[in-house]
């Protein structure tokens, strides 16, 4: 999956390498300090007019070829100018651009994320002691809690007890507003009132959920992408409580790719697992539990080393089981065989193959059948696997592969192709990953199915027992950053489909759709209205639909990246909610002033204790003033 810069926002990155004394999994009582911490500003850096003579040659030899003029889904000049310098510098550092960085002095990045912005750096100080809870209560679950990614091993993102009615939703207001620097990657995870959010600049916390005041912060060595997953487990911790979430990106040259359990009530690290190994090693989709293991999907932003002139790709994406008694992995499933070198890039360097088939979303359970379920990533080159942009799925107990049903073949894609150095031969692929999760949906007629959206626009249907395929239906155009991208939801008679369509233009068709996922049968299908846009230029503000959607009975939630989110009857998909987070300000609970939103998009909203929660600000603010800061905000009935 190409991850672009305008789905990368900054995190305040730490330039010098943040490393582990040791992989192994290892006792780790830091974290019950981390809320006596407060977030210093990320150095001022270059100026201006400082950054000007170093960056401008930087950018004309290594980024003009593709910005200026815009080439494929490259932003133009404009469109970066919008973005924050911290964004820029993720995307250089740790995000979709680092190939085109390598080589460069830390100055040098700095100088050149200020000079494509246009602005400096600037992050505001908050202060945890100034927002931080009087009490800590027990965890205590309730039947309105939202564990995970999909609240569910089934994928399908469904709250059955909502705590909400058909009367109360419209009158849902923001009761409290929480900003902080680093991406909104992730979503919330709500176990009775007690709300687990991470972040890329590094930070996790757990927050009230009623008030959003601070129960604590653990610092993590790097940023995390990951929606957590809590659980009780007496006895593997000192409270019984564990969160679990994965690294942002892996740690030292090598890419070394961690998870890490904390203890749900203080933030205190129990332990941390290697998982994996890549220079280019991301853990994107959420993991789930399932009878004592975490299964773990693993991707990579190796899809950007096209401009790398000393060859590539040696990544392939993989599934790992972990052991939560004995914190080991039990197994760990590739997705194509180890990538053996094939040929000499035009300027001499060892290519690489097959590769690619990054898993990007978190994976579906399937109790009956000991499977799990998901799908694969496109391949990074021309050796044919038969496995990426596959539907696949995976024996529980050992990881072997039960079926593999590929839907695009020759889907071999790199960045920056065909100018790249270090591009896959042949025709480039239209870049079709799977990144929404299955569904696995059991009919009126009692069969099961599973279900998956792909950035081809297309939904398919298939036998959970063979990969036998039952029906496909396009959504609209598809397009390397559209179609199906993030998410779908279920209620259970519904199958609901978030498509974006984001670079199909007048061929897009982007909107919320009802299935029949029996037959694929559109119920019914709502473009994203067009309104008035608070974003500092028209070409950060689109009404795309590309956010995961939310469902509980009788309506379904989803956001647009123009910053707004609705609800939808679900028998018809009348909007009976409509709210702009890009509209005002917010005076944040933890201190922050007129804090702006900005777009939603990749997760969804989280229904909870009859509230709901959204991220705003995926890209950064819709408004000027270069703060990476993104603003998570509660909505309940009446804002009380």
């Amino acid at each position: 999956m190409a991850l672009r810069l305008v789905k990368t926002i900054a995190a305040p990155l730490l330039l010098s390498a943040l490393m582990f004394g040791s992989v192994s999994a290892q006792p780790d009582n830091a974290g019950e300090a981390a809320a006596a911490t407060v977030f210093t500003p990320v150095a001022p850096g270059p100026t201006l007019a400082a950054a000007g003579p170093v960056a401008a040659p930087l950018f004309a030899s290594k980024c003009a070829g593709c910005h200026e003029p815009a080439s494929g889904r490259a932003p133009d000049r404009e469109q970066l100018r919008a973005r924050t310098p911290e964004a820029v510098l993720d995307a250089l550092t740790d995000g979709v651009m680092r190939a085109q960085a390598e080589g460069l002095a830390p100055q040098q990045i700095r100088s050149l994320a200020v000079f494509v912005a246009n602005k400096t750096f600037s992050l505001p100080n908050t202060r945890l002691a100034d927002n931080m809870c009087r009490t800590n209560p027990v965890i205590r679950p309730t039947a309105s809690s939202w564990n995970g990614w999909a609240n569910g091993l089934a994928g399908h993102r469904f709250q059955p007890n909502p705590g909400l009615t058909a009367t109360s939703i419209p009158k849902l207001k923001v009761k409290w507003a929480f900003a902080y620097p680093g991406s909104a990657y992730g979503q919330p995870t709500v176990i009775g009132d007690h709300l687990f959010i991470s972040s890329s600049g590094g930070a996790i916390y757990s927050l009230d959920a009623k008030t959003g005041c601070v129960h604590w912060r653990h610092d993590a060595p790097v940023g995390a992408r990951t929606t957590l997953i809590v659980e009780h487990r007496p006895g593997a911790s000192p409270s019984g409580w564990v969160a679990y979430y994965g690294d942002l990106r892996g740690i030292g040259a090598q890419g070394v790719g961690h998870y890490y359990a904390l203890d749900a009530m203080t933030g205190a690290q129990v332990w941390s697992l290697e998982i994996d190994r890549h220079p280019y090693l991301r853990f994107t989709g959420s993991p789930v539990i399932f009878r004592d293991r975490l299964y773990i999907p693993i991707s990579s932003l190796e899809e950007g080393g096209g401009s790398t002139a000393s060859g590539c790709c040696t990544f392939t994406g993989a599934i790992a089981a972990v052991d939560l008694k004995t914190h080991t992995i039990v197994w760990k499933s590739r997705v194509m065989e180890t990538p053996h070198p094939t040929r000499k890039n035009a300027q001499g360097g060892q290519m690489y193959g097959p590769a690619g088939g990054a898993i990007w979303m978190s994976p579906t359970i399937d109790a009956k059948r000991n499977a799990l379920y998901v799908g694969t990533g496109d391949s990074y080159s021309e050796i044919e696997s038969g496995r990426a942009d596959a539907i696949e799925a995976f024996d529980l107990a050992t990881g072997q592969i039960k079926w593999a049903t590929q839907v695009t073949a020759g889907d071999n894609y790199m960045s920056g192709c065909p100018r790249a150095v270090s591009c896959p031969l042949g025709a480039a692929g239209p870049d079709f990953d799977f990144g929404a999760s299955p569904v696995l949906v059991t009919l009126p007629d009692g069969h099961d199915i599973v279900t998956i959206g792909q950035k081809s626009s297309f939904v398919y249907a298939v036998d959970p027992d063979t990969g036998r395929m039952i029906w496909k239906k396009a959504m609209g155009a598809g397009s390397p950053l559209g179609g199906v991208e993030w998410g779908m939801a279920s209620d259970g008679r519904f199958l609901f489909v978030a498509n974006s369509d984001q670079l199909a233009g007048t061929r897009g068709d982007s909107g919320l759709i009802a299935l029949n996922p029996a037959n694929g049968e559109t119920i019914w299908r709502v473009p994203p209205p067009k309104v008035s846009c608070h974003f500092l230029t028209s070409q950060t503000c689109r009404n795309i639909q590309s956010a995961a959607p939310s469902a509980m009975p009788g309506f379904v939630f989803a956001g647009t990246t123009d910053g707004r989110i609705r609800a939808y009857q679900a028998r018809d998909g009348k909007i009976v909610w409509d709210f702009d987070t890009t509209g005002q300000t917010y005076n944040t609970v933890n201190g922050v002033k007129n804090q702006p939103g900005g777009n939603i998009d990749v997760g969804g909203p989280v229904i909870a204790g009859s509230m709901v929660y959204t991220m705003s600000g995926y890209v950064g603010p819709a408004t000027s003033g270069g703060n990476a800061v993104n603003v998570l905000l509660a909505f309940s009935v009446d804002g009380k």
